[in-house]
């Protein structure tokens, strides 16, 4: 069995993250599903609910298309946004955290178990909490994105739990992370160009 490393107790550590997240939810009405909606509409629907979007190039590679650090100092107005879905390239949509997004921290589970054992641990402190909060299954089938606003805004992304690896890159995998202030991630709405499995 994999040997999980975190930074202190695992569940003490969610415990004292999740009393950080105070009334600053993701709306429930942005947790629709979008697997039938295309970039541009996503992207105006991300807008409209308040998050700054970017561009992401249909490559794989999950990369911005073009400079986008202003965008995490400013939201794109519709017609930035308009200019970049509607030209035909087949882009794809990031959400930007951080305080650009009114505070969007963005939990990212990329390894089998550790999502089933988070939202339990969750569940056993605030069993509503879930229910508010969008969660989005990324291609791998196991990974989650789960999106939630904390005060203060403007948190940084940190790494909370990795795995010994078996694939000799590195002896470790991260587990799970958080997206915080100047990162992003590939949203819903997105063609499965964008993502190096390509599937979305």
């Amino acid at each position: 069995n994999p040997v999980t490393v975190t930074r202190s107790d695992w569940q003490r550590d969610v415990d004292a993250r999740l009393g950080a997240i105070e009334a600053w939810l993701v709306t429930t009405s942005t947790a629709q599903r979008l697997d039938d909606v295309d970039a541009l509409e996503a992207a105006l629907r991300y807008l409209s609910a308040g998050y700054s979007v970017i561009p992401i190039l249909p490559d794989g590679s999950k990369s911005p298309y073009g400079p986008w650090k202003d965008y995490q100092k400013r939201r794109p107005t519709e017609i930035e946004v308009r200019s970049w879905f509607e030209c035909g390239v087949g882009y794809g949509v990031a959400i930007l955290c951080g305080a650009v997004s009114d505070g969007l921290l963005v939990f990212d589970f990329d390894q089998a178990g550790f999502f089933d054992r988070w939202s339990a641990a969750v569940r056993a402190h605030m069993p509503d909490l879930i229910s508010k909060l969008p969660i989005v299954k990324t291609p791998k089938g196991y990974g989650r994105h789960v999106y939630a606003k904390v005060e203060p805004s403007g948190r940084v992304g940190e790494k909370l739990a990795k795995i010994l690896s078996d694939k000799g890159r590195s002896p470790w995998e991260v587990a799970i992370e958080t997206r915080g202030e100047g990162q992003y991630v590939l949203a819903p709405g997105s063609p499965p160009a964008c993502h190096p499995s390509g599937l979305l």
